[in-house]
């Protein structure tokens, strides 16, 4: 360099050492924040299955019950123990916990008393079979997707007790991961 300034060609090396620096810093921002999103679409896939799991545990033994008959789009609960007021299990979520179509969730969009009738969306993927066990529960919000849940009821090592399972699957930029949370309640609550 001399007094009167930098050369052309010390400006060139000077930007280009500069761009070089800049495109490494960038792309470091750039998979922070894909980190940042990930670990963020992680923690609401716990938090749902930590309110799915509240809600399992939290109702009633009269919202469980066998599947007396079902098509691509209702399932009829057990007289003896669904409610036989229409509406009453309206925006309700019905999962079914253990046989045919087990683990899928949706949500009850209608509700027959008369004859204890639960109209869902989306339709299930299995239809569910007089073999099949339902649990009724109630969430204080709408889930995104019923069909990215599973929720099955099944024995566990203690005689008493069964054994509760939530997944929550969660789609990332690489690849599907899933949110898995178990517990064990008394039999039949």
């Amino acid at each position: 360099m001399n007094e009167r300034g930098m050369t052309l060609l010390e400006v060139v090396v000077a930007l280009c050492l500069f761009g070089l620096l800049a495109s490494g810093m960038v792309g470091l921002f750039l998979s922070g924040q894909v980190a940042t999103a990930s670990n963020s679409r992680r923690q609401e896939a716990l938090c749902l299955a930590r309110a799915l799991m509240e809600a399992v545990k939290a109702s009633p033994a009269e919202w469980e019950g066998r599947v007396q008959r079902a098509g691509s789009n209702y399932v009829v609960l057990e007289k003896s123990k669904a409610d036989d007021q229409d509406g009453a299990y309206q925006d309700f979520y019905l999962a079914i916990v253990e046989g045919a179509g087990q683990g899928q969730v949706r949500k009850i969009t209608g509700y027959v008393g008369s004859s204890r009738t639960a109209y869902v969306v989306p339709s299930w993927s299995s239809i569910p079979g007089t073999s099949s066990r339902y649990l009724v529960f109630r969430l204080v919000s709408d889930l995104p997707d019923p069909t990215r849940v599973v929720v099955t009821i099944g024995p566990s090592s203690q005689t008493a007790l069964e054994e509760v399972k939530i997944v929550v699957k969660d789609s990332t930029p690489w690849g599907e991961r899933e949110v898995q949370l178990t517990c064990e309640r008394w039999k039949g609550t």
